[in-house]
């Protein structure tokens, strides 16, 4: 049972899906750095998590640029624009806007995260194509995987309430991973999988501990007991629970015994 995050991913209309242009990634390339990451997510987990994307395209020179707090050098778009036309994407949980390196104003970066709007973590993606000098492939892999990474803290404690900086030992997460870590991501995309399962996790059952007794909440509302250590184990393994379990105290129970055995 997979996870599933899923992306959109915006496309300016002069980007080709194939073929070879001077400073303009093709579609084709995209797709290659796109593979990347999602690789990356089910390396870490086992295959627990995977991430699934769509296309469109968009005339991305009509985007009004700003400039950051950081000068001319660091441009990004208009958050007003963010805020009217970020919206009504569809069940998306990022949208990333890939720019031909041509028309890319932050010449200092490769991306940007722009936060969240309208319920989407948005991410600036300065496409290059492969006469660049750099590995163009690559250099978009990381991008994407860097600013994707950067909304994973602030999400988890708008829907859990939960701060992964303690856990992880670090005072800030955008500076002492994101960048501190740059790119050496597998380690904390596995801390991150439990966290991101009980958020994308449309399957699973909630785990629950009422004195000393672990259960299930099924889809009826009742609690089922499970009848063991190695049933517990099986149930998170194949990702049917994860993370801690949640006190309860006289939910209703379903009288039965959930229990896994091995076939013989």
């Amino acid at each position: 049972m997979k996870t599933t995050i899923k992306l959109l991913i915006c496309l300016d209309t002069s980007i080709p899906d194939s073929g070879l242009l001077p400073n303009i990634p093709s579609k084709e390339d995209i797709e290659q750095a796109l593979q990347k990451q999602k690789k990356d997510y089910e390396d870490a987990t086992q295959s627990h998590i995977t991430i699934v994307w769509n296309y469109m395209r968009l005339d991305l020179s009509q985007i009004p640029g700003v400039n950051s707090q950081w000068g001319e050098n660091y441009k990004f778009i208009s958050p007003q624009w963010l805020r009217d036309n970020a919206k009504n994407l569809g069940d998306y949980y990022s949208v990333a806007y890939v720019f031909p390196f041509t028309m890319w104003q932050a010449p200092a970066i490769w991306g940007w995260s722009m936060g969240f709007y309208n319920g989407y973590h948005i991410q600036l993606i300065r496409g290059m194509g492969r006469n660049n000098t750099v590995d163009s492939i690559y250099s978009m892999y990381v991008t994407f995987l860097e600013e994707l990474f950067h909304g994973w803290d602030e999400f988890i404690w708008y829907e859990l309430g939960e701060l992964i900086e303690p856990a992880l030992n670090v005072k800030d997460f955008d500076e002492d991973v994101v960048h501190g870590k740059r790119w050496n991501y597998l380690t904390y995309i596995a801390f991150l999988e439990p966290y991101l399962i009980r958020i994308f996790g449309e399957d699973m059952l909630k785990l629950v501990i009422d004195g000393k007794e672990q259960s299930v909440v099924g889809k009826d509302g009742e609690l089922y007991h499970i009848y063991n250590a190695a049933t517990l184990k099986a149930l998170s393994d194949i990702v049917i629970i994860s993370g801690d379990p949640v006190p309860v105290s006289g939910e209703p129970d379903s009288g039965k015994e959930l229990v896994v055995l091995v076939r013989e």
